[in-house]
């Protein structure tokens, strides 16, 4: 019996370090996944295998995102375990996202096996699973692990109590400000399942647009927006034009966080990538702040 998210938390700082600093990493963990039945070290080497991959394919940086949620099988009725691993990088042309699970075929253009992808396609059929690939390429590829739901058993540990998580206490407002859509998506259901009203904008500008015509109680900001101001400057916009709007900024990029300490000027920084509880504190605790 395995808690993927548990598992997915426990290398999210092999990831990141292997990674290097010129990719961002961020976790959107389902509160409530369910229990699967798997090989653990087998399922810890394919989501390492692809974050992997992901790296080689967004050789000037970019974003790589591992997602885990309850859903039916793609192929074969039934309830599964989602996990998904999605990056910014090249993507895949019609061809060789053809061939992409054939033993001794390499999607990386001569370099590597070509073992890797038919390994996790191998893990998947044997635990009764399914693996698909989604790309474009110039907009990234996204690999899903399809891994059946375990009924048998006690509950599993690891994911906190819905009583032990701290909820929006008046329905306040929060701005998202995410410039990856899928990220920003997520975000905003991951606000909004705490009890806040959440509102999303793709970069500074957007933000500032939104700010100008409505209250907003928090911003919740990515600190790498992009073209335009960050994370940072739009905090600082905040203070001077918006003097009551609390802020909480995020990031996965190790150089932000080396960095902060200079230009945190007392901003608050949620870390990714983050559980739902630390989301959650992290919120109230920004909201009680008096800067």
């Amino acid at each position: 019996m395995l808690n993927v998210n548990d598992l997915v938390l426990g290398i999210a700082e092999l990831l990141k370090r292997s990674l290097g600093e010129q990719i961002a990493l961020t976790t959107l963990l389902a509160g409530n996944l369910w229990p699967t039945k798997a090989d653990a070290s087998e399922l810890e080497n394919a989501v390492l295998n692809l974050a992997i991959n992901a790296r080689d394919a967004m050789p000037p940086g970019g974003k790589l995102v591992i997602e885990t949620r309850n859903t039916a099988g793609p192929l074969s009725p039934g309830d599964f375990v989602r996990i998904s691993v999605s990056d910014t990088g090249v993507g895949m042309s019609p061809e060789i996202l053809q061939r992409a699970f054939e033993p001794f075929f390499t999607t990386k253009e001569g370099r590597g096996t070509g073992l890797g992808l038919s390994t996790i396609y191998g893990f998947a059929n044997q635990s009764d699973g399914h693996v698909t690939i989604e790309s474009e390429q110039g907009k990234g590829t996204t690999v899903n692990l399809f891994l059946p739901r375990e009924h048998e058993g006690q509950a599993y540990a690891g994911i906190e109590p819905a009583a032990a998580v701290p909820l929006a206490q008046d329905a306040e407002t929060v701005l998202v400000v995410e410039d990856d859509p899928k990220v920003r998506e997520l975000s905003l259901q991951r606000v909004e399942g705490l009890g806040y009203v959440a509102l999303g904008a793709q970069n500074a500008a957007a933000a500032i647009a939104i700010l100008e015509k409505q209250r907003v109680d928090l911003l919740f900001s990515d600190i790498g927006l992009g073209r335009g101001l960050s994370g940072f400057e739009l905090g600082r916009w905040m203070r001077k034009n918006r003097p009551g709007t609390k802020v909480l900024l995020t990031t996965g990029h190790a150089s932000d966080a080396a960095a902060e300490e200079k230009a945190r000027d007392g901003f608050q920084i949620l870390h990714k990538p983050y559980t739902r509880l630390q989301l959650a504190v992290a919120l109230q605790d920004a909201l009680s702040r008096n800067t």
